[in-house]
């Protein structure tokens, strides 16, 4: 749930954002309702959270409420809402100034409106979209178990998936070369184009990705991850997952950012995709070692005289 999304909603109406408004996409994982000394406040936030406070406890001074603005960013709080005007009149200019520097979202919220309000509304709001990611995953695990049994290629299996999810999508072996992929081509960007162009990555990509450490990581994770947007390279964001049989590394998943931001589902997709690549690649490998083994046995025969 995006921070822009709750202030849509009538318990948040009136809510005023004084700092950080241009990090309103960041998203909230549960609102947590702390007022205590700035000692011990630290110890009970968690990235992710939407923090409310009366600012009973929090202090006057200039340099500590920056200071106390820092360290809740780099807590990874998603956003911190003060009741107003109370305890404060309004959050002061020095926190909204450090708030901007360390892209931390503040929000003044009208002293008449209920913490209690604000948490029901938005933890519905997290449950409801949690339980739609998962029916949505559900169904695009089944779809692609479906596929799996159908299909005879991995191009059906990523034209299945780019379907469901709507995503351009690129199957890959371990050295960067094309497998199979579904093309949506106003979503893509340049690096997308010279790859399918190419039939692989470009050396000068995958080198980058290498020096910022990314390709290491994936050759030793099983999960996917989230590589973000290089604008050097006219790059939209991605999410990769490694495909795996057993130790082997056997290439990647990769799902392409288009209009619409990458979200937990298309997290959820890569992974199954993963696992259905190597369901398909094993059973290809069976039947073709199989072949040979028959292959074999047939031209032994004819040797014999059998």
């Amino acid at each position: 749930m995006k921070i822009r999304e709750i202030l849509s909603f009538d318990a948040l109406k009136g809510v005023r954002v004084v700092a950080g408004a241009d990090h309103l996409e960041r998203d909230i994982r549960w609102v947590h309702v702390i007022d205590l000394p700035v000692s011990h406040l630290l110890h009970w936030v968690q990235p992710g959270q939407f923090l409310l406070t009366t600012g009973i406890a929090w202090p006057r001074e200039e340099e500590q409420l920056r200071s106390l603005i820092r360290s809740l960013a780099e807590q990874k709080l998603a956003c911190v809402g003060m009741a107003i005007p109370q305890f404060f009149e309004n959050f002061p200019e020095s926190a909204c100034d450090e708030a901007n520097k360390v892209a931390l979202p503040l929000l003044e919220i009208p002293w008449d409106i209920p913490f209690a309000y604000v948490t029901e509304s938005v933890h519905r709001a997290i449950l409801k979209e949690q339980y739609q990611i998962i029916e949505q995953s559900e169904a695009i695990h089944n779809a692609l178990t479906r596929a799996a049994v159908e299909a005879n290629s991995l191009q059906e299996l990523a034209v299945t998936l780019g379907k469901l999810i709507k995503r351009s999508i690129t199957f890959e072996d371990a050295e960067g070369h094309v497998l199979a992929d579904n093309a949506l081509e106003k979503e893509e960007d340049a690096i997308r184009r010279a790859t399918r162009a190419a039939g692989q990555s470009p050396p000068d990509f995958l080198a980058h990705l290498e020096s910022l450490g990314y390709l290491s990581k994936l050759r030793t994770m099983s999960g996917p991850t989230h590589i973000p947007a290089l604008p050097q390279f006219d790059l939209a964001g991605r999410v990769v997952c490694p495909i795996r049989l057993k130790d082997e590394l056997i290439g990647f998943v990769w799902i392409i950012e288009g209009e619409r931001p990458l979200s937990e589902l298309d997290i959820r997709a890569a992974q199954h995709a993963a696992i259905i690549a190597v369901l398909h690649i094993a059973r290809q490998r069976e039947l073709a070692s199989f072949e040979a083994r028959l292959g074999y046995t047939f031209l032994s025969s004819l040797l014999e005289g059998r």
